[in-house]
């Protein structure tokens, strides 16, 4: 009898196993997000960034996205293609087509290569996210194909208001090469310009392929009266430009589009890359928490840096995660969706800044500009961002910061480099959530004029603040100002995790109101002891710390109608510096360890005999005095705090499974007394497997389900 029920049991526990163990084929909740680019070929490095990131993004997807029963897959198709290539994107496209439940696809990488797949998709009605296909042609020829990189146009005007509201200069000259590439820069380049009232200072046309830098020796004269150089060119012409004119002692600014504000263009030009001016996609110092953690997934899964092609990529694969999310797996819907992403108000947020469209399907977010220091692209010292009251900005508008570009108002914020150290922390209170704090923090810019730095702390109070150090060099435009800050931050703690707790500290620090020119504080990455953990302190250790930048909302209410009689929300920039910190292990031990001694303790009276009901109640009741004792007396290691902890339940827990050791002792005396000597012995020998069962089943309620 018994072999038949063991026979029962192992066969549907191998049942059980081969379910899980075989995969899925219900098709209907598969589908697939196509990825199309170079994956082998001259250009094959290129492709292999685009599917690093559409692989992480899948994982990231699939793991932390509710997408319900939707089960969304990879499908990459190798287009081979070059600058030059038609034909092999055309088949590309017709292949991933095939692809049964495709609902969308991202790529292709050339322009010219993603043109000539279009019309496959257009038949097919799939929706196309482009990362880096920059030609405006690249959307306007298509209602189904969208760009999260900007196009030419859009980038080039924006580098024009770059150098004539940022870096303020009209002496521009301007060196092209003869591309369509850097014939589209350079026309609306230009476009911008004159709607400025500007004209180019000098024009200079180059042969890409077989361009000698020594051709530029007859205009040398020309450039080097030039305040700004603007190259639309690719990289690698771009990088003899700057050697050659550089070697010759130029001092003009550099500055270009995307292509040039690559690691590549930097290795080419080698020291003298250093100072140049570019478009740069992804710059993580000024974006927040979530850029940053992809930098460090990407870093750790791949160990190297992404770029901004896999960073793009990797946009491209979670917009259209979100689009699903909200809309199901549907082309036609997703593309609904994507269409109402036309102003700011209805972007999207993402790791690069909020994307957003033209009625066009283009890329309209705002773009950075990264400045080489240390062979690296950093935040240029000015960047831009939207303005949209700008009655509550009459003291920019005075000093010139506001201005039109393509229909909207902006602002020049000053870039400044902001570092932290920690020296001390006190009186960190869960329970009153809030900490006080000592650091050292430091200020770095370059600037047109010395200027002190206002700023504020969120939800925090300045007790004592010492400026230690002050430099301002007038020549360079450079400044910087160091204080030691003690202060009193609140904050509110997550108790949830606790006893195997993590906490994040924050120090959060925003320009004041009042500045007289808008700031924006960005990390300064290449400072180690900005993330260098440095904290020892009480119970707690410090094991990571990350600085960032974001936004915070604050809403004001205004009765005025230009204002529209309602809520007005503002966005603000601040500066992060968070210190994660966990509970030291010690503390478990001490806090477990014991506990678990009083559980065996408890259980051993199922191997002592029923004769000796005496000691075994004995046992039973003092392991439950000692676990309450214990309880009390170690409650304070682990912090004090209002509500039932995860520990104090598996006190609870425990005293539950005690009593019933003194239960099963009530029982076995009654069994004795009543002769029932086998059963006695039968219940002590069910107990001692049961029991370590219950503690196992204890735990893992308290710490896991």
């Amino acid at each position: 009898m018994k072999k038949r029920y063991v026979t029962i049991i192992a066969l549907i526990f191998v049942l059980l196993l081969i379910k899980f163990m075989m995969p899925s084929h219900n098709n209907q909740n598969i589908f697939y997000i196509g990825l199309a680019g170079p994956m082998s070929g001259d250009f094959g490095h290129l492709g292999q960034d685009m599917r690093k990131s559409a692989e992480l993004a899948m994982e990231e997807i699939n793991n932390n996205m509710d997408l319900a029963q939707i089960n969304l897959k990879l499908a990459v198709v190798d287009d081979r293609s070059d600058p030059s290539s038609h034909y092999r994107p055309l088949e590309a496209a017709k292949k991933m087509v095939k692809q049964e439940n495709l609902i969308a696809v991202v790529g292709h990488f050339f322009s010219v290569c993603t043109m000539a797949a279009t019309p496959i998709y257009d038949n097919h009605e799939i929706p196309v996210v482009t990362p880096t296909s920059t030609q405006p042609e690249v959307t306007t020829n298509s209602r189904w194909v969208y760009s999260v990189i900007f196009n030419d146009a859009f980038q080039s005007s924006y580098i024009a208001n770059y150098v004539i509201h940022g870096l303020r200069k009209r002496k521009i000259a301007i060196i092209h090469e003869d591309i369509p590439y850097g014939q589209s820069l350079r026309r609306n380049f230009i476009k911008e310009l004159v709607s400025n009232n500007i004209k180019p200072f000098i024009e200079v046309g180059v042969q890409g392929e077989t361009f000698n830098p020594r051709k530029l020796k007859k205009y040398y004269q020309a450039l080097k009266d030039a305040e700004v150089i603007f190259l639309a060119t690719r990289y690698e012409t771009a990088a003899l430009i700057v050697k050659f004119l550089k070697s010759r002692g130029s001092s003009a600014d550099f500055i270009g589009a995307e292509s040039i504000g690559s690691k590549a263009f930097i290795l080419d030009a080698g020291i003298s890359a250093e100072g140049v001016y570019a478009v740069t996609p992804f710059l993580v110092n000024l974006y927040g928490k979530e850029a940053r953690e992809f930098y460090s997934s990407f870093q750790e899964k791949y160990m190297e840096k992404p770029t901004w092609i896999a960073t793009y990529t990797y946009e491209a694969f979670i917009l259209l995660a979100k689009a699903i999310k909200k809309v199901g797996p549907h082309p036609e819907k997703i593309r609904s969706f994507l269409n109402q992403m036309t102003s700011p108000d209805n972007a999207q947020p993402s790791i690069g800044g909020d994307i957003y469209f033209d009625h066009k399907g283009a890329n309209r977010r705002l773009i950075a500009i990264g400045q080489v220091r240390k062979g690296e692209f950093f935040p240029a010292k000015f960047q831009f961002s939207n303005v949209k009251y700008p009655h509550l900005y009459d003291n920019l508008e005075k000093s010139g910061q506001l201005f039109e570009l393509n229909n909207n108002i902006m602002k020049r914020r000053l870039v400044v480099y902001t570092g932290i150290y920690v020296q001390e922390i006190e009186e960190f209170n869960i329970a009153q959530s809030n900490f006080k704090v000592k650091f050292n923090l430091w200020f770095q810019w370059h600037g047109d004029s010395r200027q002190e730095i206002a700023f504020d702390l969120v939800d925090g109070v300045i007790d004592h603040i010492e400026k230690v150090e002050s430099y301002h060099s007038e020549s360079l435009n450079e400044h910087y100002l160091a204080y030691k800050i003690d202060a009193h931050i609140k904050d509110e703690f997550p108790l949830f995790d606790y006893p195997l707790d993590h906490q994040t500290l924050q120090i959060r620090i925003m320009p004041r109101s009042d500045s007289t020119e808008s700031m924006i504080f960005v990390p300064d990455l290449s400072n180690p002891i900005l993330t260098k953990a440095n904290l020892d302190f009480g119970t707690w250790e410090n094991y990571k710390n990350v600085a960032y930048v974001n936004k915070i909302k604050q809403y004001l209410s205004f009765q005025n109608p230009k204002f529209e009689h309602g809520m007005l929300n503002l966005d603000y920039s601040v500066f992060h510096y968070d210190m994660h910190l966990k509970r030291r292990l010690k503390q478990y031990i001490l806090k477990f360890l014991p506990l678990l001694l009083l559980l065996l303790v408890s259980s051993s009276i199922f191997f002592i005999t029923s004769t000796m009901l005496a000691s075994r109640i004995a046992i039973s009741i003092t392991t439950l005095l000692s676990s309450m004792a214990f309880h009390m007396s170690q409650a304070s290691h682990l912090g004090n705090v209002g509500y039932t902890t995860k520990v104090d339940e598996f006190f609870i827990i425990t005293y539950f499974l005690i009593f019933i050791t003194i239960t099963e002792n009530v029982a076995v005396g009654y069994l004795k007394d009543i002769q029932k000597d086998t059963l006695c012995k039968r219940v002590d020998l069910v107990s001692r497997f049961i029991y370590p069962l219950l503690i196992v089943g204890g735990f893992l309620i308290v710490f896991v389900l």
